[in-house]
């Protein structure tokens, strides 16, 4: 009886060990987007690159194109993942460097440029987040409220 204790003491020890060393080399493997500095476009060319409130209840979300070359804004989207709620982006052509403005508030829908989105801010605390998507739906660039 006492050979099988020792021998289950063992092999609980052992697997313990095997699934210790697997998880350390699944978190030694992955990396945060955050450490990509400087941005680069083999992440995505076109990212969320800041959010503002220039006065209260409105927020500007600025899409910029960090490539060398014209991007295509068609078929992407931002999706609050809080309410599910999205807006899928117009066939606007950004230029190298340029940018896209995506405005949100009760006054949003008093400009000129860009496109409104929501009748209020997205963004309220630190941690928020917005979601740039793909056309097939996939997240590309996450925007954390600082």
């Amino acid at each position: 009886m006492k050979i099988y204790k020792t021998l289950s003491w063992w092999v609980m020890l052992t697997a313990m060990a095997l699934l210790i060393s697997c998880i350390s080399r699944v978190q030694s493997t992955l990396s945060p987007l955050s450490t990509l500095s400087p941005v680069s476009t083999a992440v995505s060319p076109i990212i969320i690159s800041e959010v503002t409130h220039p006065r209260e209840g409105i927020e500007v979300i600025v899409i910029t194109n960090i490539s060398n070359s014209e991007q295509n804004l068609a078929g992407m989207a931002l999706l609050n993942p809080v309410t599910m709620e999205h807006a899928v982006l117009p066939s606007v052509t950004i230029p190298p460097g340029g940018s896209f403005k995506v405005y949100n508030g009760p006054e949003a829908g008093k400009t000129n440029e860009g496109i409104k989105w929501l009748d209020e801010p997205v963004l309220h605390q630190p941690g928020d987040y917005i979601v740039l998507l793909n056309p097939a739906g996939r997240a590309i660039w996450y925007y954390v409220n600082p």
